[in-house]
């Protein structure tokens, strides 16, 4: 509903209610995200292979007509199903994988279509995932544990000169549209917990990585400089060196 963005609901006050969120800061951070993503892909060259974690329904596919591989990987089998029949002729591998497996070692993962792939010998020119952070905590105690070690792990696929990003919902700030009282009603109303981070806190996701193996920046939902213009999410981006 968020990507469509359209009128939906049963009478008036529902198609009433459901416009405010479907149109408030985060929703349209959402909208913005899909279609960095989109565009990202597209300037890839041609040949490259991506891998999207937690791709969910995978929409920004839908406008992606470079000549590359995006292999799709999520815990939840109808979202692969949909996402295989929305994925716009892209070629793609379905891999039904769960994040905090991966996280304590596992490589080996089924397909939908009943195969079998071990990430161990993939390696990609763009590893990202957009949404899942938000659901990610960090362990202060145990760097082996959480999304650093997620962070890590997903570095570890990267071909040099690969990129990994990682999408995060920004932390209350001045420069963010996504008020307070906007995440008040996402949690009273929709029952929407989400993880926030500031701009520390997504530095910190790194903290396992070796300074001298890779670059990285902070962005926001358009790829923009965050301090130039509004951030509602964040985009951590880590460079493999060559």
């Amino acid at each position: 509903m968020i990507y469509d963005n359209g009128l939906v609901g049963d009478d008036n006050f529902s198609r009433m209610l459901n416009a405010v969120f479907l149109n408030l800061p985060a929703a349209e951070a959402v909208r913005r995200r899909m279609t960095t993503m989109r565009r990202e892909m597209n300037a890839l060259a041609p040949g490259s292979r991506v891998l999207n974690l937690a791709c969910g329904s995978a929409r920004e596919l839908a406008g992606v007509d470079n000549a590359i591989t995006v292999d799709l990987a999520d815990h939840d089998t109808h979202a692969l199903a949909h996402a295989a029949r929305h994925r716009n002729g892209v070629a793609a591998d379905l891999l039904q994988l769960n994040a905090f497996e991966y996280i304590k070692g596992r490589r080996r993962f089924d397909t939908i279509d009943g195969g079998t792939i071990d990430l161990a010998d993939r390696r990609y020119d763009l590893v990202y995932s957009s949404g899942l952070f938000d659901y990610v905590p960090v362990f202060a105690d145990n760097p082996g544990r959480g999304a650093p070690a997620l962070v890590a792990g997903l570095f570890d696929l990267l071909k040099p000169g690969g990129r990994l990003v990682v999408g995060n919902f920004a932390a209350a700030s001045d420069n963010n549209p996504h008020l307070p009282s906007h995440r008040l009603m996402m949690e009273l109303y929709a029952e929407w917990f989400l993880i926030y981070r500031n701009r520390a806190e997504m530095i910190d996701l790194a903290r396992n990585l070796s300074p001298q193996a890779m670059s990285m920046r902070i962005l926001n939902e358009r790829f923009a400089e965050p301090d130039i213009e509004p951030t509602t999410i964040w985009f951590l981006e880590i460079t493999r060196n060559a």
